[in-house]
């Protein structure tokens, strides 16, 4: 079963914000919150029990799992000492990017759940630890071990990708490769023999967007490398792209970059 993930905009990079270890109690019980910041657990020894948002989790060792904000945390039933570590990040999810959002921005998409290696993470853990003990903090060096430890949780299901998340990887590529086809939308069923609607519920599940928004922001970033690298018109990056109306690409433009192409080119050039 697909596990429920997390997009999230990049830039802004998630920021640490704080980390350490925890030992329970033999049945001692999980705070009662509201989160005001992700959690990142990673569970070293036994097993953590909590609800969230009503929800019944057991966390095991060698498990970790990304509490949500503004979800309610609750211990409803003691736990038998478990020792895991904590770190506290912001972020902003990706359903809440302005239109028009900063220019190359992408999308970090992980599991809320999945599995680590205790033994091999430990070290990166305990430097994380090590570092945030220290008074005057060193932020710097914690941000950059905690975006390290970050993504191998976001990597972890791509070394060992489900046969879903194989099949809208394909799509993805198969689209960032013939993005400049203008009915590739229509084309997508009879290439990988799967109806449109499942397409779009694997790249929604996976990616987070539909087959549309990805052809869009392929065939936009494409026209961004035109647009920086050749004096080409403007019409005939829209045909190269895939657009057969320049109006069209025009605002798709627009809309995905909040400024009009030719303004653009002469902005990444130096001549605003």
């Amino acid at each position: 079963m697909t596990q429920p993930r997390i997009a999230l905009d990049i830039p802004p990079w998630p920021t640490y914000r704080a980390s350490s270890y925890r030992q329970f109690d033999p049945g001692e019980k999980h705070v009662t919150r509201i989160a005001a910041e992700y959690v990142l657990l990673f569970m070293l020894e036994n097993t953590l029990h909590f609800t969230e948002s009503d929800r019944d989790v057991e966390l095991e060792a060698g498990q970790w799992y990304v509490q949500v904000p503004g979800l309610k945390q609750e211990g409803k039933k003691g736990s038998p000492a478990p020792f895991y570590y904590y770190i506290h990040f912001t972020a902003r999810p990706a359903s809440e990017a302005p239109e028009g959002s900063e220019e190359g921005a992408s999308r970090l998409d992980i599991p809320v759940r999945g599995r680590f290696d205790p033994a091999g993470l430990r070290p990166s853990l305990d430097r994380l630890d090590e570092i945030a003990r220290r008074r005057p903090a060193d932020l710097l060096a914690a941000q950059s071990l905690f975006l390290e430890v970050l993504n191998r949780v976001a990597a972890s299901e791509r070394t060992m990708p489900s046969p879903s998340r194989r099949m809208a990887d394909a799509i993805a590529e198969y689209i960032a490769a013939h993005s400049d086809r203008p009915s590739l939308g229509k084309e997508l069923p009879e290439r990988f023999h799967y109806s449109y609607d499942y397409i779009q519920r694997l790249l929604k599940t996976h990616y987070g967007v539909t087959p549309g928004q990805w052809i869009q922001a392929c065939r936009i970033e494409r026209a961004q490398r035109l647009l920086e690298h050749t004096d080409i018109s403007l019409a005939q990056i829209a045909a190269e792209t895939g657009y057969q109306d320049p109006t069209v690409f025009y605002k798709a433009f627009r809309k995905l970059t909040g400024e009009a192409p030719g303004r653009w080119r002469r902005r990444k050039r130096g001549l605003l």
